[in-house]
């Protein structure tokens, strides 16, 4: 039997450590061996998993062997040849707003979404072979996560959920030979496109299990999840410096879903930390020896506390430094860049950037988030100009200031490839506005070129030279 580093769980249990990223939970991923289509040839479709494997009564707890995801909803690469998987879980929502899910893999693929916490009799899980129409799915192979061939198969619709809020997932592959690979991923109500993090991730187990092994330890069978007795881990504690970002996370398996989840500070709870990670954006000095903690709960009243992880903050001695400056187009201006987070107040100061080379006034000044400055300027053009910038502090107690006179040299962007303004009246050519010469045909579907007949449905606007640029496989070919 082979076997890989696994979890088991029923009952609620957890290990509390710190991180500099989020990856508070896991997920675990059941391989099954020997995967054939029927006449016993190697097969690349994830649904001879569910009809034709030789254990299929056994599905999905007759597994040969498993993978614990801890960073994210990522697999190893490589994993063999001739199998299937099941990777289940929960995903818990980190903000408001709508959602949609995206898988890829080698070879093939299906994801499920549940309408909630709960696991729906059609799934592939209980119900192989029987199960619905998957949520997305991949029928080839080896696409990007977000982008490339059939992002619209693999991608589900908008789900809406609710900061910490829990749904149940099931995915499916299948590999032939070759490479091998599975991901899953979403695009988050901000626009943030990401692999799904460790931090939201909470693994499937199977409630009635016998107490058998503690987390890390292999399965005795590898044919189903073992049960853990209410217990807690000790803790790491975490040594960050000061203004800087520390992570504190918690791995959750077992009890009766949904989780609720409550972070506390030396003992009293931290208003909105209710999610699986605990995330404190810039440590300051006076949280230096403070003691943080969280209390999961489950929905029969279970709950279980960790024990104190103890922050030891070190004090910032070191100047933030001025690492470049560059002309933007889209947020319009200067984008300015700092080695570590600067003070907003002083780093948005007009009085402390100065631009030589060209006549250019500064008109205000912005952050882009904690490192980046924006400022709004007057025009300008391709000249060489000079960034000088003086009396910007970091975040820390000292207010470490930036070295006197810290100069850099703007970047511009000279070197424009191509610019259409896709106004021909007709026909495929489009003509390159920018003076480099790049015209070009404009390219549909399959690589054809793309024709007046193809005009797609824009809200009811007609235009025989308009394209709709689905980043799969419409573009410009010069």
């Amino acid at each position: 039997m082979k076997q890989r580093s696994l979890v088991l769980g029923t009952a609620l249990a957890l290990a509390l450590g710190n991180v500099a990223e989020t990856r508070a939970g896991f997920i675990i991923r059941q391989f099954y061996d020997g995967v054939f289509d029927p006449a016993g040839a190697r097969t690349t479709d994830y649904n001879n998993l569910l009809a034709n494997h030789p254990g299929a009564p056994l599905f999905p707890s007759g597994s040969t062997f498993s993978e614990t995801l801890t960073v994210s909803a990522v697999t190893v690469e490589n994993a063999g040849d001739d199998y299937g998987s099941l990777m289940r879980g929960y995903i818990i929502a980190p903000m408001d707003g709508d959602y949609t899910l995206a898988i890829n893999s080698d070879d093939s693929s299906a994801l499920w979404v549940s309408a909630d916490h709960t696991i729906p009799g059609d799934f592939p899980s209980t119900n192989p072979g029987g199960q619905r129409a998957p949520d997305a799915e991949e029928t080839g192979c080896c696409a990007s996560l977000f982008g490339g061939a059939r992002l619209e198969e693999r991608t589900t619709a908008p789900i809406t959920l609710s900061r910490g809020e829990i749904r149940y997932v099931e995915m499916i592959s299948q590999e032939g030979g070759g490479g091998a690979f599975m991901e899953l991923g979403w695009t988050l109500p901000d626009g943030t496109q990401e692999p799904i993090p460790g931090g939201a991730l909470i693994p499937f187990t199977i409630a009635g299990s016998a107490l058998e092994l503690a987390f890390g330890q292999p399965f005795s069978d590898g044919t189903s999840f073992g049960a853990f007795a209410p217990a807690t881990s000790g803790p790491e504690s975490a040594t960050v410096d000061e203004s800087r970002s520390v992570t504190f996370t918690v791995n959750v398996f077992g009890g009766v879903q949904p989780y609720t989840f409550q972070w506390m500070e030396n003992g009293s709870p931290i208003d909105g930390a209710t999610l699986g990670y605990y995330t404190i954006d810039n440590a300051d000095l006076s949280q230096d020896g403070s003691t943080f903690s969280v209390t999961v709960s489950d929905a029969n009243g279970a709950s279980v506390t960790s024990p104190d992880a103890f922050l030891t903050v070190l004090p910032d001695t070191v100047n933030p430094a001025l690492l470049g400056a560059v002309g933007s187009g889209n947020p319009q201006g200067i984008i300015v860049s700092y080695s570590e987070a600067v003070d907003p107040a002083s780093a948005t100061d007009v009085g402390n950037y100065s631009i030589s080379g060209q006549s250019v006034d500064i008109l205000g000044a912005s952050m882009l988030n904690e490192t980046q400055v924006l400022l709004d300027v007057s025009e300008y053009n391709t000249d060489n100009m000079t960034l000088t910038v003086n009396n910007v502090t970091d975040l820390s107690a000292a207010g470490n200031t930036v070295a006197a006179g810290s100069q850099v040299s703007i970047g511009l962007k000279t070197d424009l490839a191509g610019f259409w303004n896709f106004d021909e009246p007709d026909g495929d050519n489009v003509v390159d506005a920018s003076g480099s010469g790049n015209n070009g045909t404009l390219m549909g579907a399959d690589g054809l070129p793309f024709r007046s007949t193809d005009v797609p449905d824009l809200g009811g606007r007609t235009n025989v030279s308009s394209i709709q640029f689905d980043g799969t496989d419409d573009y410009v070919f010069t």
